[in-house]
Formats: C-alpha cells, structure tokens, sequence
C-alpha cells in the first residue's frame, strides 16, 4: 500500500522523568503539545457530582452597577444519583484518570518473544467447538461469520426465527426444521447463510456435529456498547450536560451499538420493578435515540433494546441513571467600559468586569457582548459558571492582537463549566491557541464547557493545536471553526452541526471516551487541508496511561479534505507483549516473559488489551484488568484459555468505533483508516472521488517500536465507493491499492471481518495487501466489486452473489 500513515495527534507530554517521543513503523509525528507536568488527581470519580447544600443566589437580573458576592464553592459532580443496576458498561467511568498513585512503568525494553516460524493464526486443533463472536446485521439471503474454536468435524447449523416475547430458545430450536451447512474457514471460523424463507429479525441457533456437545446461542441481537445523555434543547448555556450512563427527566438518551432495528423498543426499568417504554426518535442499525419523559422519577435504572418482556430478542440490560433536570437561575451581566470599534484594546475591561461578577455554584452569568468588535491585546480568563453572550457570530466579534513580545497561555484560558455563543473568536496571525483549559495538567477536571452558535477563528500562522476541549461534559455545536480542534480526554462529548474549515487543520480526538461526533461538515478552501478526524491515543514512554473508545463518527461531510495521508483514522501506538504464553486459567495468563509497561504506561492497566494471535484461542481479544510480574488478569474469562502453542500481544486498541454514514466527496488519501481496532463498524458511507477508499490496517511494530495493532471483528457494510471526476480517485484496477483493504503486517492480525453488500467501482477492487499470513475469519460476500482475494486461507470469497 502506498503512503503512510501519519499520526494526527503525536501528543507529546514533556514530564519530569519522560522523554520527549519519536516513532517507527513509517508514520509521521504531527506537531507536538507540550503540556506541564502531569499532577494525578486525588482518587477516581465517577461521571456523577453531588452538588452542595448552599441555597442558590437570586435569579433575578444583574448589572455592572449591581455587585453581586463572591461564592467560592468547590465543584463537585452535579447529579446526586448512583448509576443504574445491571452489568457494568465500560463507558461509566473513566478509563484515563490515573488509578495508581504515581505507578509509573520502569525503564525497561519491550519484551518479544524469541518464537521463530510460527504463523500467525496457525491451525489450532479443538475437541469441542466454542463462538467468540457473531458478525452483525444478518438478514434472509445473507451471510454471516462466527469467529471460535471449531472441531474438524462436519457441521450443520440449525436456525430458528425468535418471536418477540420469547424466553426459552432451547424449545424452538427443538421444533425448527430449517438447517444450514455452514462452510468452515479452517478450525477458528465459520460462515453460513441465513435461510432466505426466515423472517428479518433475531435467530437461534445451534451448532451440531458427531463428535461433540451442541452449542446454542443467538443472532441478531442487539447489543449496547455505550450511551449518553444529550440535551434535547439545548439553547441555555450550561443548563443541560452530556453524560455517560447518566440522563436528565426530559432529556434525550443515545444509545450506541449493532442490530438495533425500528421494530424493537427501548424500555427501563426502575428499582421498585416498574417498566417504562421510552418513545424513539431515531433509529439506525448502529444508533437509536430515545425521549425521556419529563415526569421520569430520579434514581437508579437499568436500560435495554428489545420487547417488554427482557427476553431473547432483547440486549442485555445496561446502567442508567437518571436526575432530575437543573434548575439552574441563568442571570444577565452588562460589563461597563467595553468599546466595540476594533481599535479601542478591551482586555482590562472584560476581565475586570469577569472578576467582579463570579456566580456561585449553579447559578449561570451571562455576560451580554453587544453588537461589535473587541479588540483583546491579551488573553482573558473568565470563571466558573460564566458565559460569554454576543448577538450573533456576524455581529459580536472578539479580535485577538497580541502586542509585540507578549506571551500568555491563551486568548481564552476556560475554566470548568464555561460557555459561549452568538460570538466570534478571531486571532489573525496569532502564535496563541484560541482556547484552551484552565488546568490541562489535570485535563480530568476539565470540562463541562459549552460552546453553541460560535465562529472561532485563526489563521495559519496560529498553528496546529489552537481549540483544546477537554475533560467531562464537552459540547461544541452550530459552530464555525477555522481551526484545529483537539479533543483530549474527554468523557461525554457531543460535537454536531459545525462547520470545520481550516486548510491546514484537523479534529483529533484523543484518549476520549464516549464522543458522539455527528452531522458535521468538514472542508477546506484550497482543497489542501491536512487531514480529517484523528482518533488517537497518546505517543508516551515512562509515563499515565491512556485509551480512546466508545467513538461515534456518523452524518458528516467530508469534502476536499486529505492529501496523501488518511481521512478518518485511528492512531497512537504502545505495547507491553508480543510473545508466548506459560500458562492460563479462566481469566489469567502467564506470559513466558515479563512485560513492560514502558509504551502503554501502567497507571490504568485496563487502557490495554490482550489479543491471542496464534494457536490456541487464537481471535481472542480480551482487556487487561490487573497485572503481577508476568501473570496478566483479564476484565472477562477466556473462551478458549490460551496455552503454550499460543502466541498473546499486550498492545493498546480503540474499541467500539463507528464509521456509519457520512459522505465523503474529493477527498484524498486513504479515506476510511482502521487499525488498532477491536469491535468496529464500517456502514452505509458514500466515498466519491475519494483517494484509495477504506483500509483495515493491521499495524506493527509502532509507537517504540512496542505496539503490534491487530483489528479484530469489523464489519464493513453496504459502502459505495463511486469514480466521482475521477481527479482524486486511486485508480487501481487489478492491483492491491484501492478499494477495500486488508492489511495485515508482521505480528498483527486481521481477524473476524464481515464484508458484504458493499459497491465498489471497477477503477477499484476488495483486495488484500502484504500477505495473507495474518487474515482470520474474512468472509466477502454479495458485493458488487472485484475482489482479488480468491485462494487466500481463512477467508471465503463467495463470487456467486457478486
């Protein structure tokens, strides 16, 4: 594959004891942030604040003549409910605050196990046969794979169509007649196809041979990965938050995963046993959206999608909980001594009025801007629970003009719960961001900052990283930014209906969690612009550890965006383990040697999977939980335990990453970028004129080098890929550079990929690139391409359907 693949986001922390980060592997550090010394918050919290007895202050309106007390009230989390009951989401709390106090890894090498000629996957042998993982959205007429550990023995395959309502799957798998013979991808896959004369819907199913036990599960059922709660009016500065497994009464609750469908509901249950059917406003295969009732009573829920009854066309039951909504006085401030004439330097004055009126906890100030332009000389730091209100973008314009020689940290240095609108924020030729925190050694405490209806603007000469959003509660919408956008551990964000414009910028979203980033447009003028969106994790040696997952990337439009490097991308390296195993048991292995932690960090050994890349249990992917010298604990039991033919990596993934329908019109470079993935989706996107297509990139080694990045289960859905002009498109017809791509590098592997009913135009191809060694459990199926992966192992290329 030609190219390489550039790290949007190559975060560099400058710590005490750490080194500033270079890279292998042929991808390309971007410009560095260098952040001060990182300080470990005390203790871990949760997404829930508690907020404080004290009464709240008037609500009526306030003015310059009018000073109001200063209330200092320590920020604590403003929702005073416990999460929901049912099994844990990985979501609810945050991954990146550094559990160990000052746990930091040794100075020691990455460990590599000495194992010569054993291939990747291998041929594992079993007695009985296991399934780890069910492809997505099978429908009548279509195939599937599963992804296990499988017998040699014949097999057939017995299906039932569940009606809603039902609980016991064993009978109706007993009463049904329809069976399939599914083909088996060596003995870690199998593919088959759903009986065309089966309803569409959820399946039992059960797996028969001579020389074993059956084995019973179910298809098609839906699945929570993640979820958040959004406003569904969102006009009042800070009044609404966005929050993981936490909702307000009358607000909207998203919830992401696979197999949802319009004829299944979303249903809570209360602690007292009550049942509520929320009504839905959206839904996709990957999404839906529901209202909650204004009259929902606080407390602790649990959350699925299916039928009233729980049963076995239904997710499993998730944590919610709900609050109460805010009822938070929002009261207006007119700062005096402001000229808005674009000469007349304002600083002293806004921050003077800033400091005179500073809210108490909950109690919002807006500081109305009138229609004007504000020249600022230097930067300004507004307060807790201040909102900066201008007329509309076109009317109220904050213009930084740095004096010679002056330096600050940023034209708006946020605090915690900071809002703007109806304002721009321009700074020509500044070498200042435009925005950034107020305390980014802690990006933890950071957060709840609501930018809505605002233009922030900057030219080139500002640089790369010029808004930095971080920490809780992020929402950024109906916005125009002329700017690079760094998203930084964020935990809730809701990014929609902005324009980004920039032509030597990007959006990079790192070490984030739970990031809804939806109906966006994103250009450049020139057609030259560096990249799209980014998700990454940090490039770190000796220092915290960090994760990005459970990110929602769907409805944007990408146009003219890319040049030779990728538009949607996942990067960040780091790896602990790439070597053989000793031994293990339901939720433990011992590795042959002891890892370090030197590229992945060990504050948070959860930041971290482990992923069985060849003999026993190989497809595995499972997170770390603990460690103890070279004994690893698992977050979840194996399925097949590992042993000694195996072969285990101990690397950082992004896991529940979603690519659904967005549009991409003359961009360049690779378009759609997956590696380092671990349950992933590629759906229902429209790439015209758009470089060498969509690519799942197995990557090693990288980021030390330490780090060998596996995709493992993707499906790649109903994508088109059309000829457009021509100008931009990879024309590689025959060869393996354009298309849908696999590509698999040495120590990686690419294992448990659906690619099905997908379009590709013949200047394109599905194809696969460097080898064959490391693909697992592909199955290309019924779509309208050439594919020219005929004869690869552990793959099925069905031609019939084409």
């Amino acid at each position: 594959m030609a190219g390489t693949r550039r790290s949007l986001v190559a975060l560099v922390i400058a710590f005490a004891v750490a080194n500033l980060v270079g890279q292998s592997g042929g991808r390309e550090p971007g410009p560095p942030i260098v952040r001060p010394p990182i300080v470990t918050p005390p203790g871990a919290k949760g997404p829930i604040l508690t907020p404080p007895s004290a009464a709240p202050t008037s609500a009526a309106p306030v003015s310059s003549s009018q000073p109001v007390p200063l209330i200092h009230i320590p920020h604590q989390t403003a929702h005073p409910v416990q999460a929901g009951t049912g099994p844990s989401l990985p979501g609810c709390i945050d991954p990146n605050i550094p559990l160990m106090q000052g746990g930091w890894s040794s100075v020691t090498s990455p460990v590599y196990g000495l194992i010569q000629n054993m291939p990747l996957i291998g041929t594992p042998a079993y007695a009985a046969n296991t399934v780890f993982w069910i492809s997505r959205e099978s429908q009548p007429g279509k195939s599937a794979v599963m992804t296990g550990a499988f017998t040699p023995a014949s097999k057939t395959l017995k299906i039932a169509w569940i009606p809603p309502g039902t609980v016991d799957t064993t009978t109706l798998l007993a009463q049904s007649s329809q069976t399939v013979t599914p083909v088996q991808v060596g003995t870690t896959a199998l593919s088959f196809e759903i009986p065309a004369s089966l309803a569409a819907g959820v399946y039992a199913y059960e797996i028969d041979d001579n020389s074993t036990a059956p084995v019973q599960g179910v298809i098609n059922a839906p699945n929570i990965d993640w979820l958040l709660g959004m406003p569904a009016n969102n006009s009042t500065p800070l009044l609404h938050e966005a929050l993981s497994c936490v909702a307000e009464a009358g607000q909207q609750l998203a919830l992401m995963g696979r197999n949802f469908s319009a004829t299944l509901g979303v249903y809570a249950r209360a602690a007292d046993g009550t049942t509520y059917n929320f009504s839905v406003v959206s839904v996709s295969t990957t999404q839906v959206i529901a209202q909650l009732p204004a009259s929902l009573p606080p407390g602790a829920y649990s959350v699925w999608i299916g039928d009233a009854a729980q049963g076995a066309v239904s997710s499993a039951p998730v944590p919610l909980a709900i609050a109460s909504p805010h009822q938070w006085p929002l009261q207006h401030i007119a700062c005096g001594g402001l000229t808005g004439d674009g000469a007349t330097d304002n600083s002293g004055a806004l921050q003077s009025c800033l400091d005179t009126y500073q809210p108490g906890y909950g109690n919002i100030f807006c500081f109305d801007l009138p229609a004007g332009t504000y020249l600022l000389s230097q930067g300004i730091a507004p307060h807790p629970w201040q909102a900066l209100c201008g007329a509309s973008p076109t009317q109220t314009i904050l213009l930084g003009a740095a004096k010679p020689g002056t330096a600050q940290p940023a034209w708006i240095v946020a605090p915690t719960y900071f809002a703007m609108q109806g304002l721009t924020l321009q700074a020509s030729a500044a070498v200042l961001p435009l925005l950034q925190p107020a305390n980014m050694s802690s990006p933890w405490t950071s957060g709840h900052i609501w930018l809505n209806n605002v233009a922030l603007l900057a030219s080139h000469e500002a640089g790369y990283q010029t808004v930095f959003l971080e920490g809780p509660d992020v929402q950024l919408t109906n916005s125009t930014v002329q700017a690079s956008l760094d998203l930084d551990c964020a935990n809730g964000a809701l990014v929609a209906h902005n324009t980004f414009n920039d032509d030597a910028g990007y959006v990079a979203l790192g070490n984030s969690q739970n990031v809804l980033f939806v109906n966006n447009t994103l250009t450049a003028q020139s057609q030259t612009s560096i990249e799209g969106v980014s998700i990454a994790r940090q490039f770190v040696q000796y220092g915290p550890s960090y994760q990005s997952r459970n990110i929602y990337l769907a409805g944007n439009l990408f146009s003219g965006v890319g040049t030779d490097q990728q538009v949607i991308t996942t990067d960040g390296g780091g790896g602990a383990y790439w070597g053989g195993v000793l031994s293990s048991t339901a939720n433990t292995v011992s590795l042959a040697d002891e890892p370090s932690w030197n590229w992945t960090g060990n504050t948070n050994p959860q930041d971290v999977m482990a992923v069985v890349l060849s003999g026993t249990g190989a497809g595995q992917a499972l997170r770390v939980l603990s460690y103890s010298g070279n004994t690893v604990t698992l977050a979840a039991p194996w399925a097949v335990p590992p042993d000694a033919t195996s072969v285990l990596g101990i690397a950082f993934y992004h896991s529940n990453l979603t690519v659904a329908g967005n549009t991409f019109v003359n961009t360049s470079g690779i378009t759609i970028n997956l590696g380092d993935v671990v349950n992933g989706a590629i759906e229902d996107n429209l790439l015209t004129n758009s470089g060498s297509g969509i690519l799942l990139w197995g990557f090693g080694p990288y980021g030390g080098p330490a780090g060998y990045g596996s995709v493992v289960n993707v499906d790649v859905l109903r994508n088109v890929i059309a000829e457009g002009d021509g100008t931009k498109i990879v024309n590689s017809t025959q060869t393996n550079a354009g298309g849908i791509g696999l590509f698999d590098m040495t120590g990686c592997v690419v294992s448990g990929v659906l690619i099905r009913d997908n379009t590709v135009t013949p200047l394109q191809t599905i194809f696969s690139t460097n080898g064959w060694e490391g693909l697992n459990g592909i199955v290309i199926d019924g779509n309208n391409a050439d594919v020219l992966m005929q004869g690869a192992p552990r793959t099925l290329v069905d031609d019939a359907l084409q």
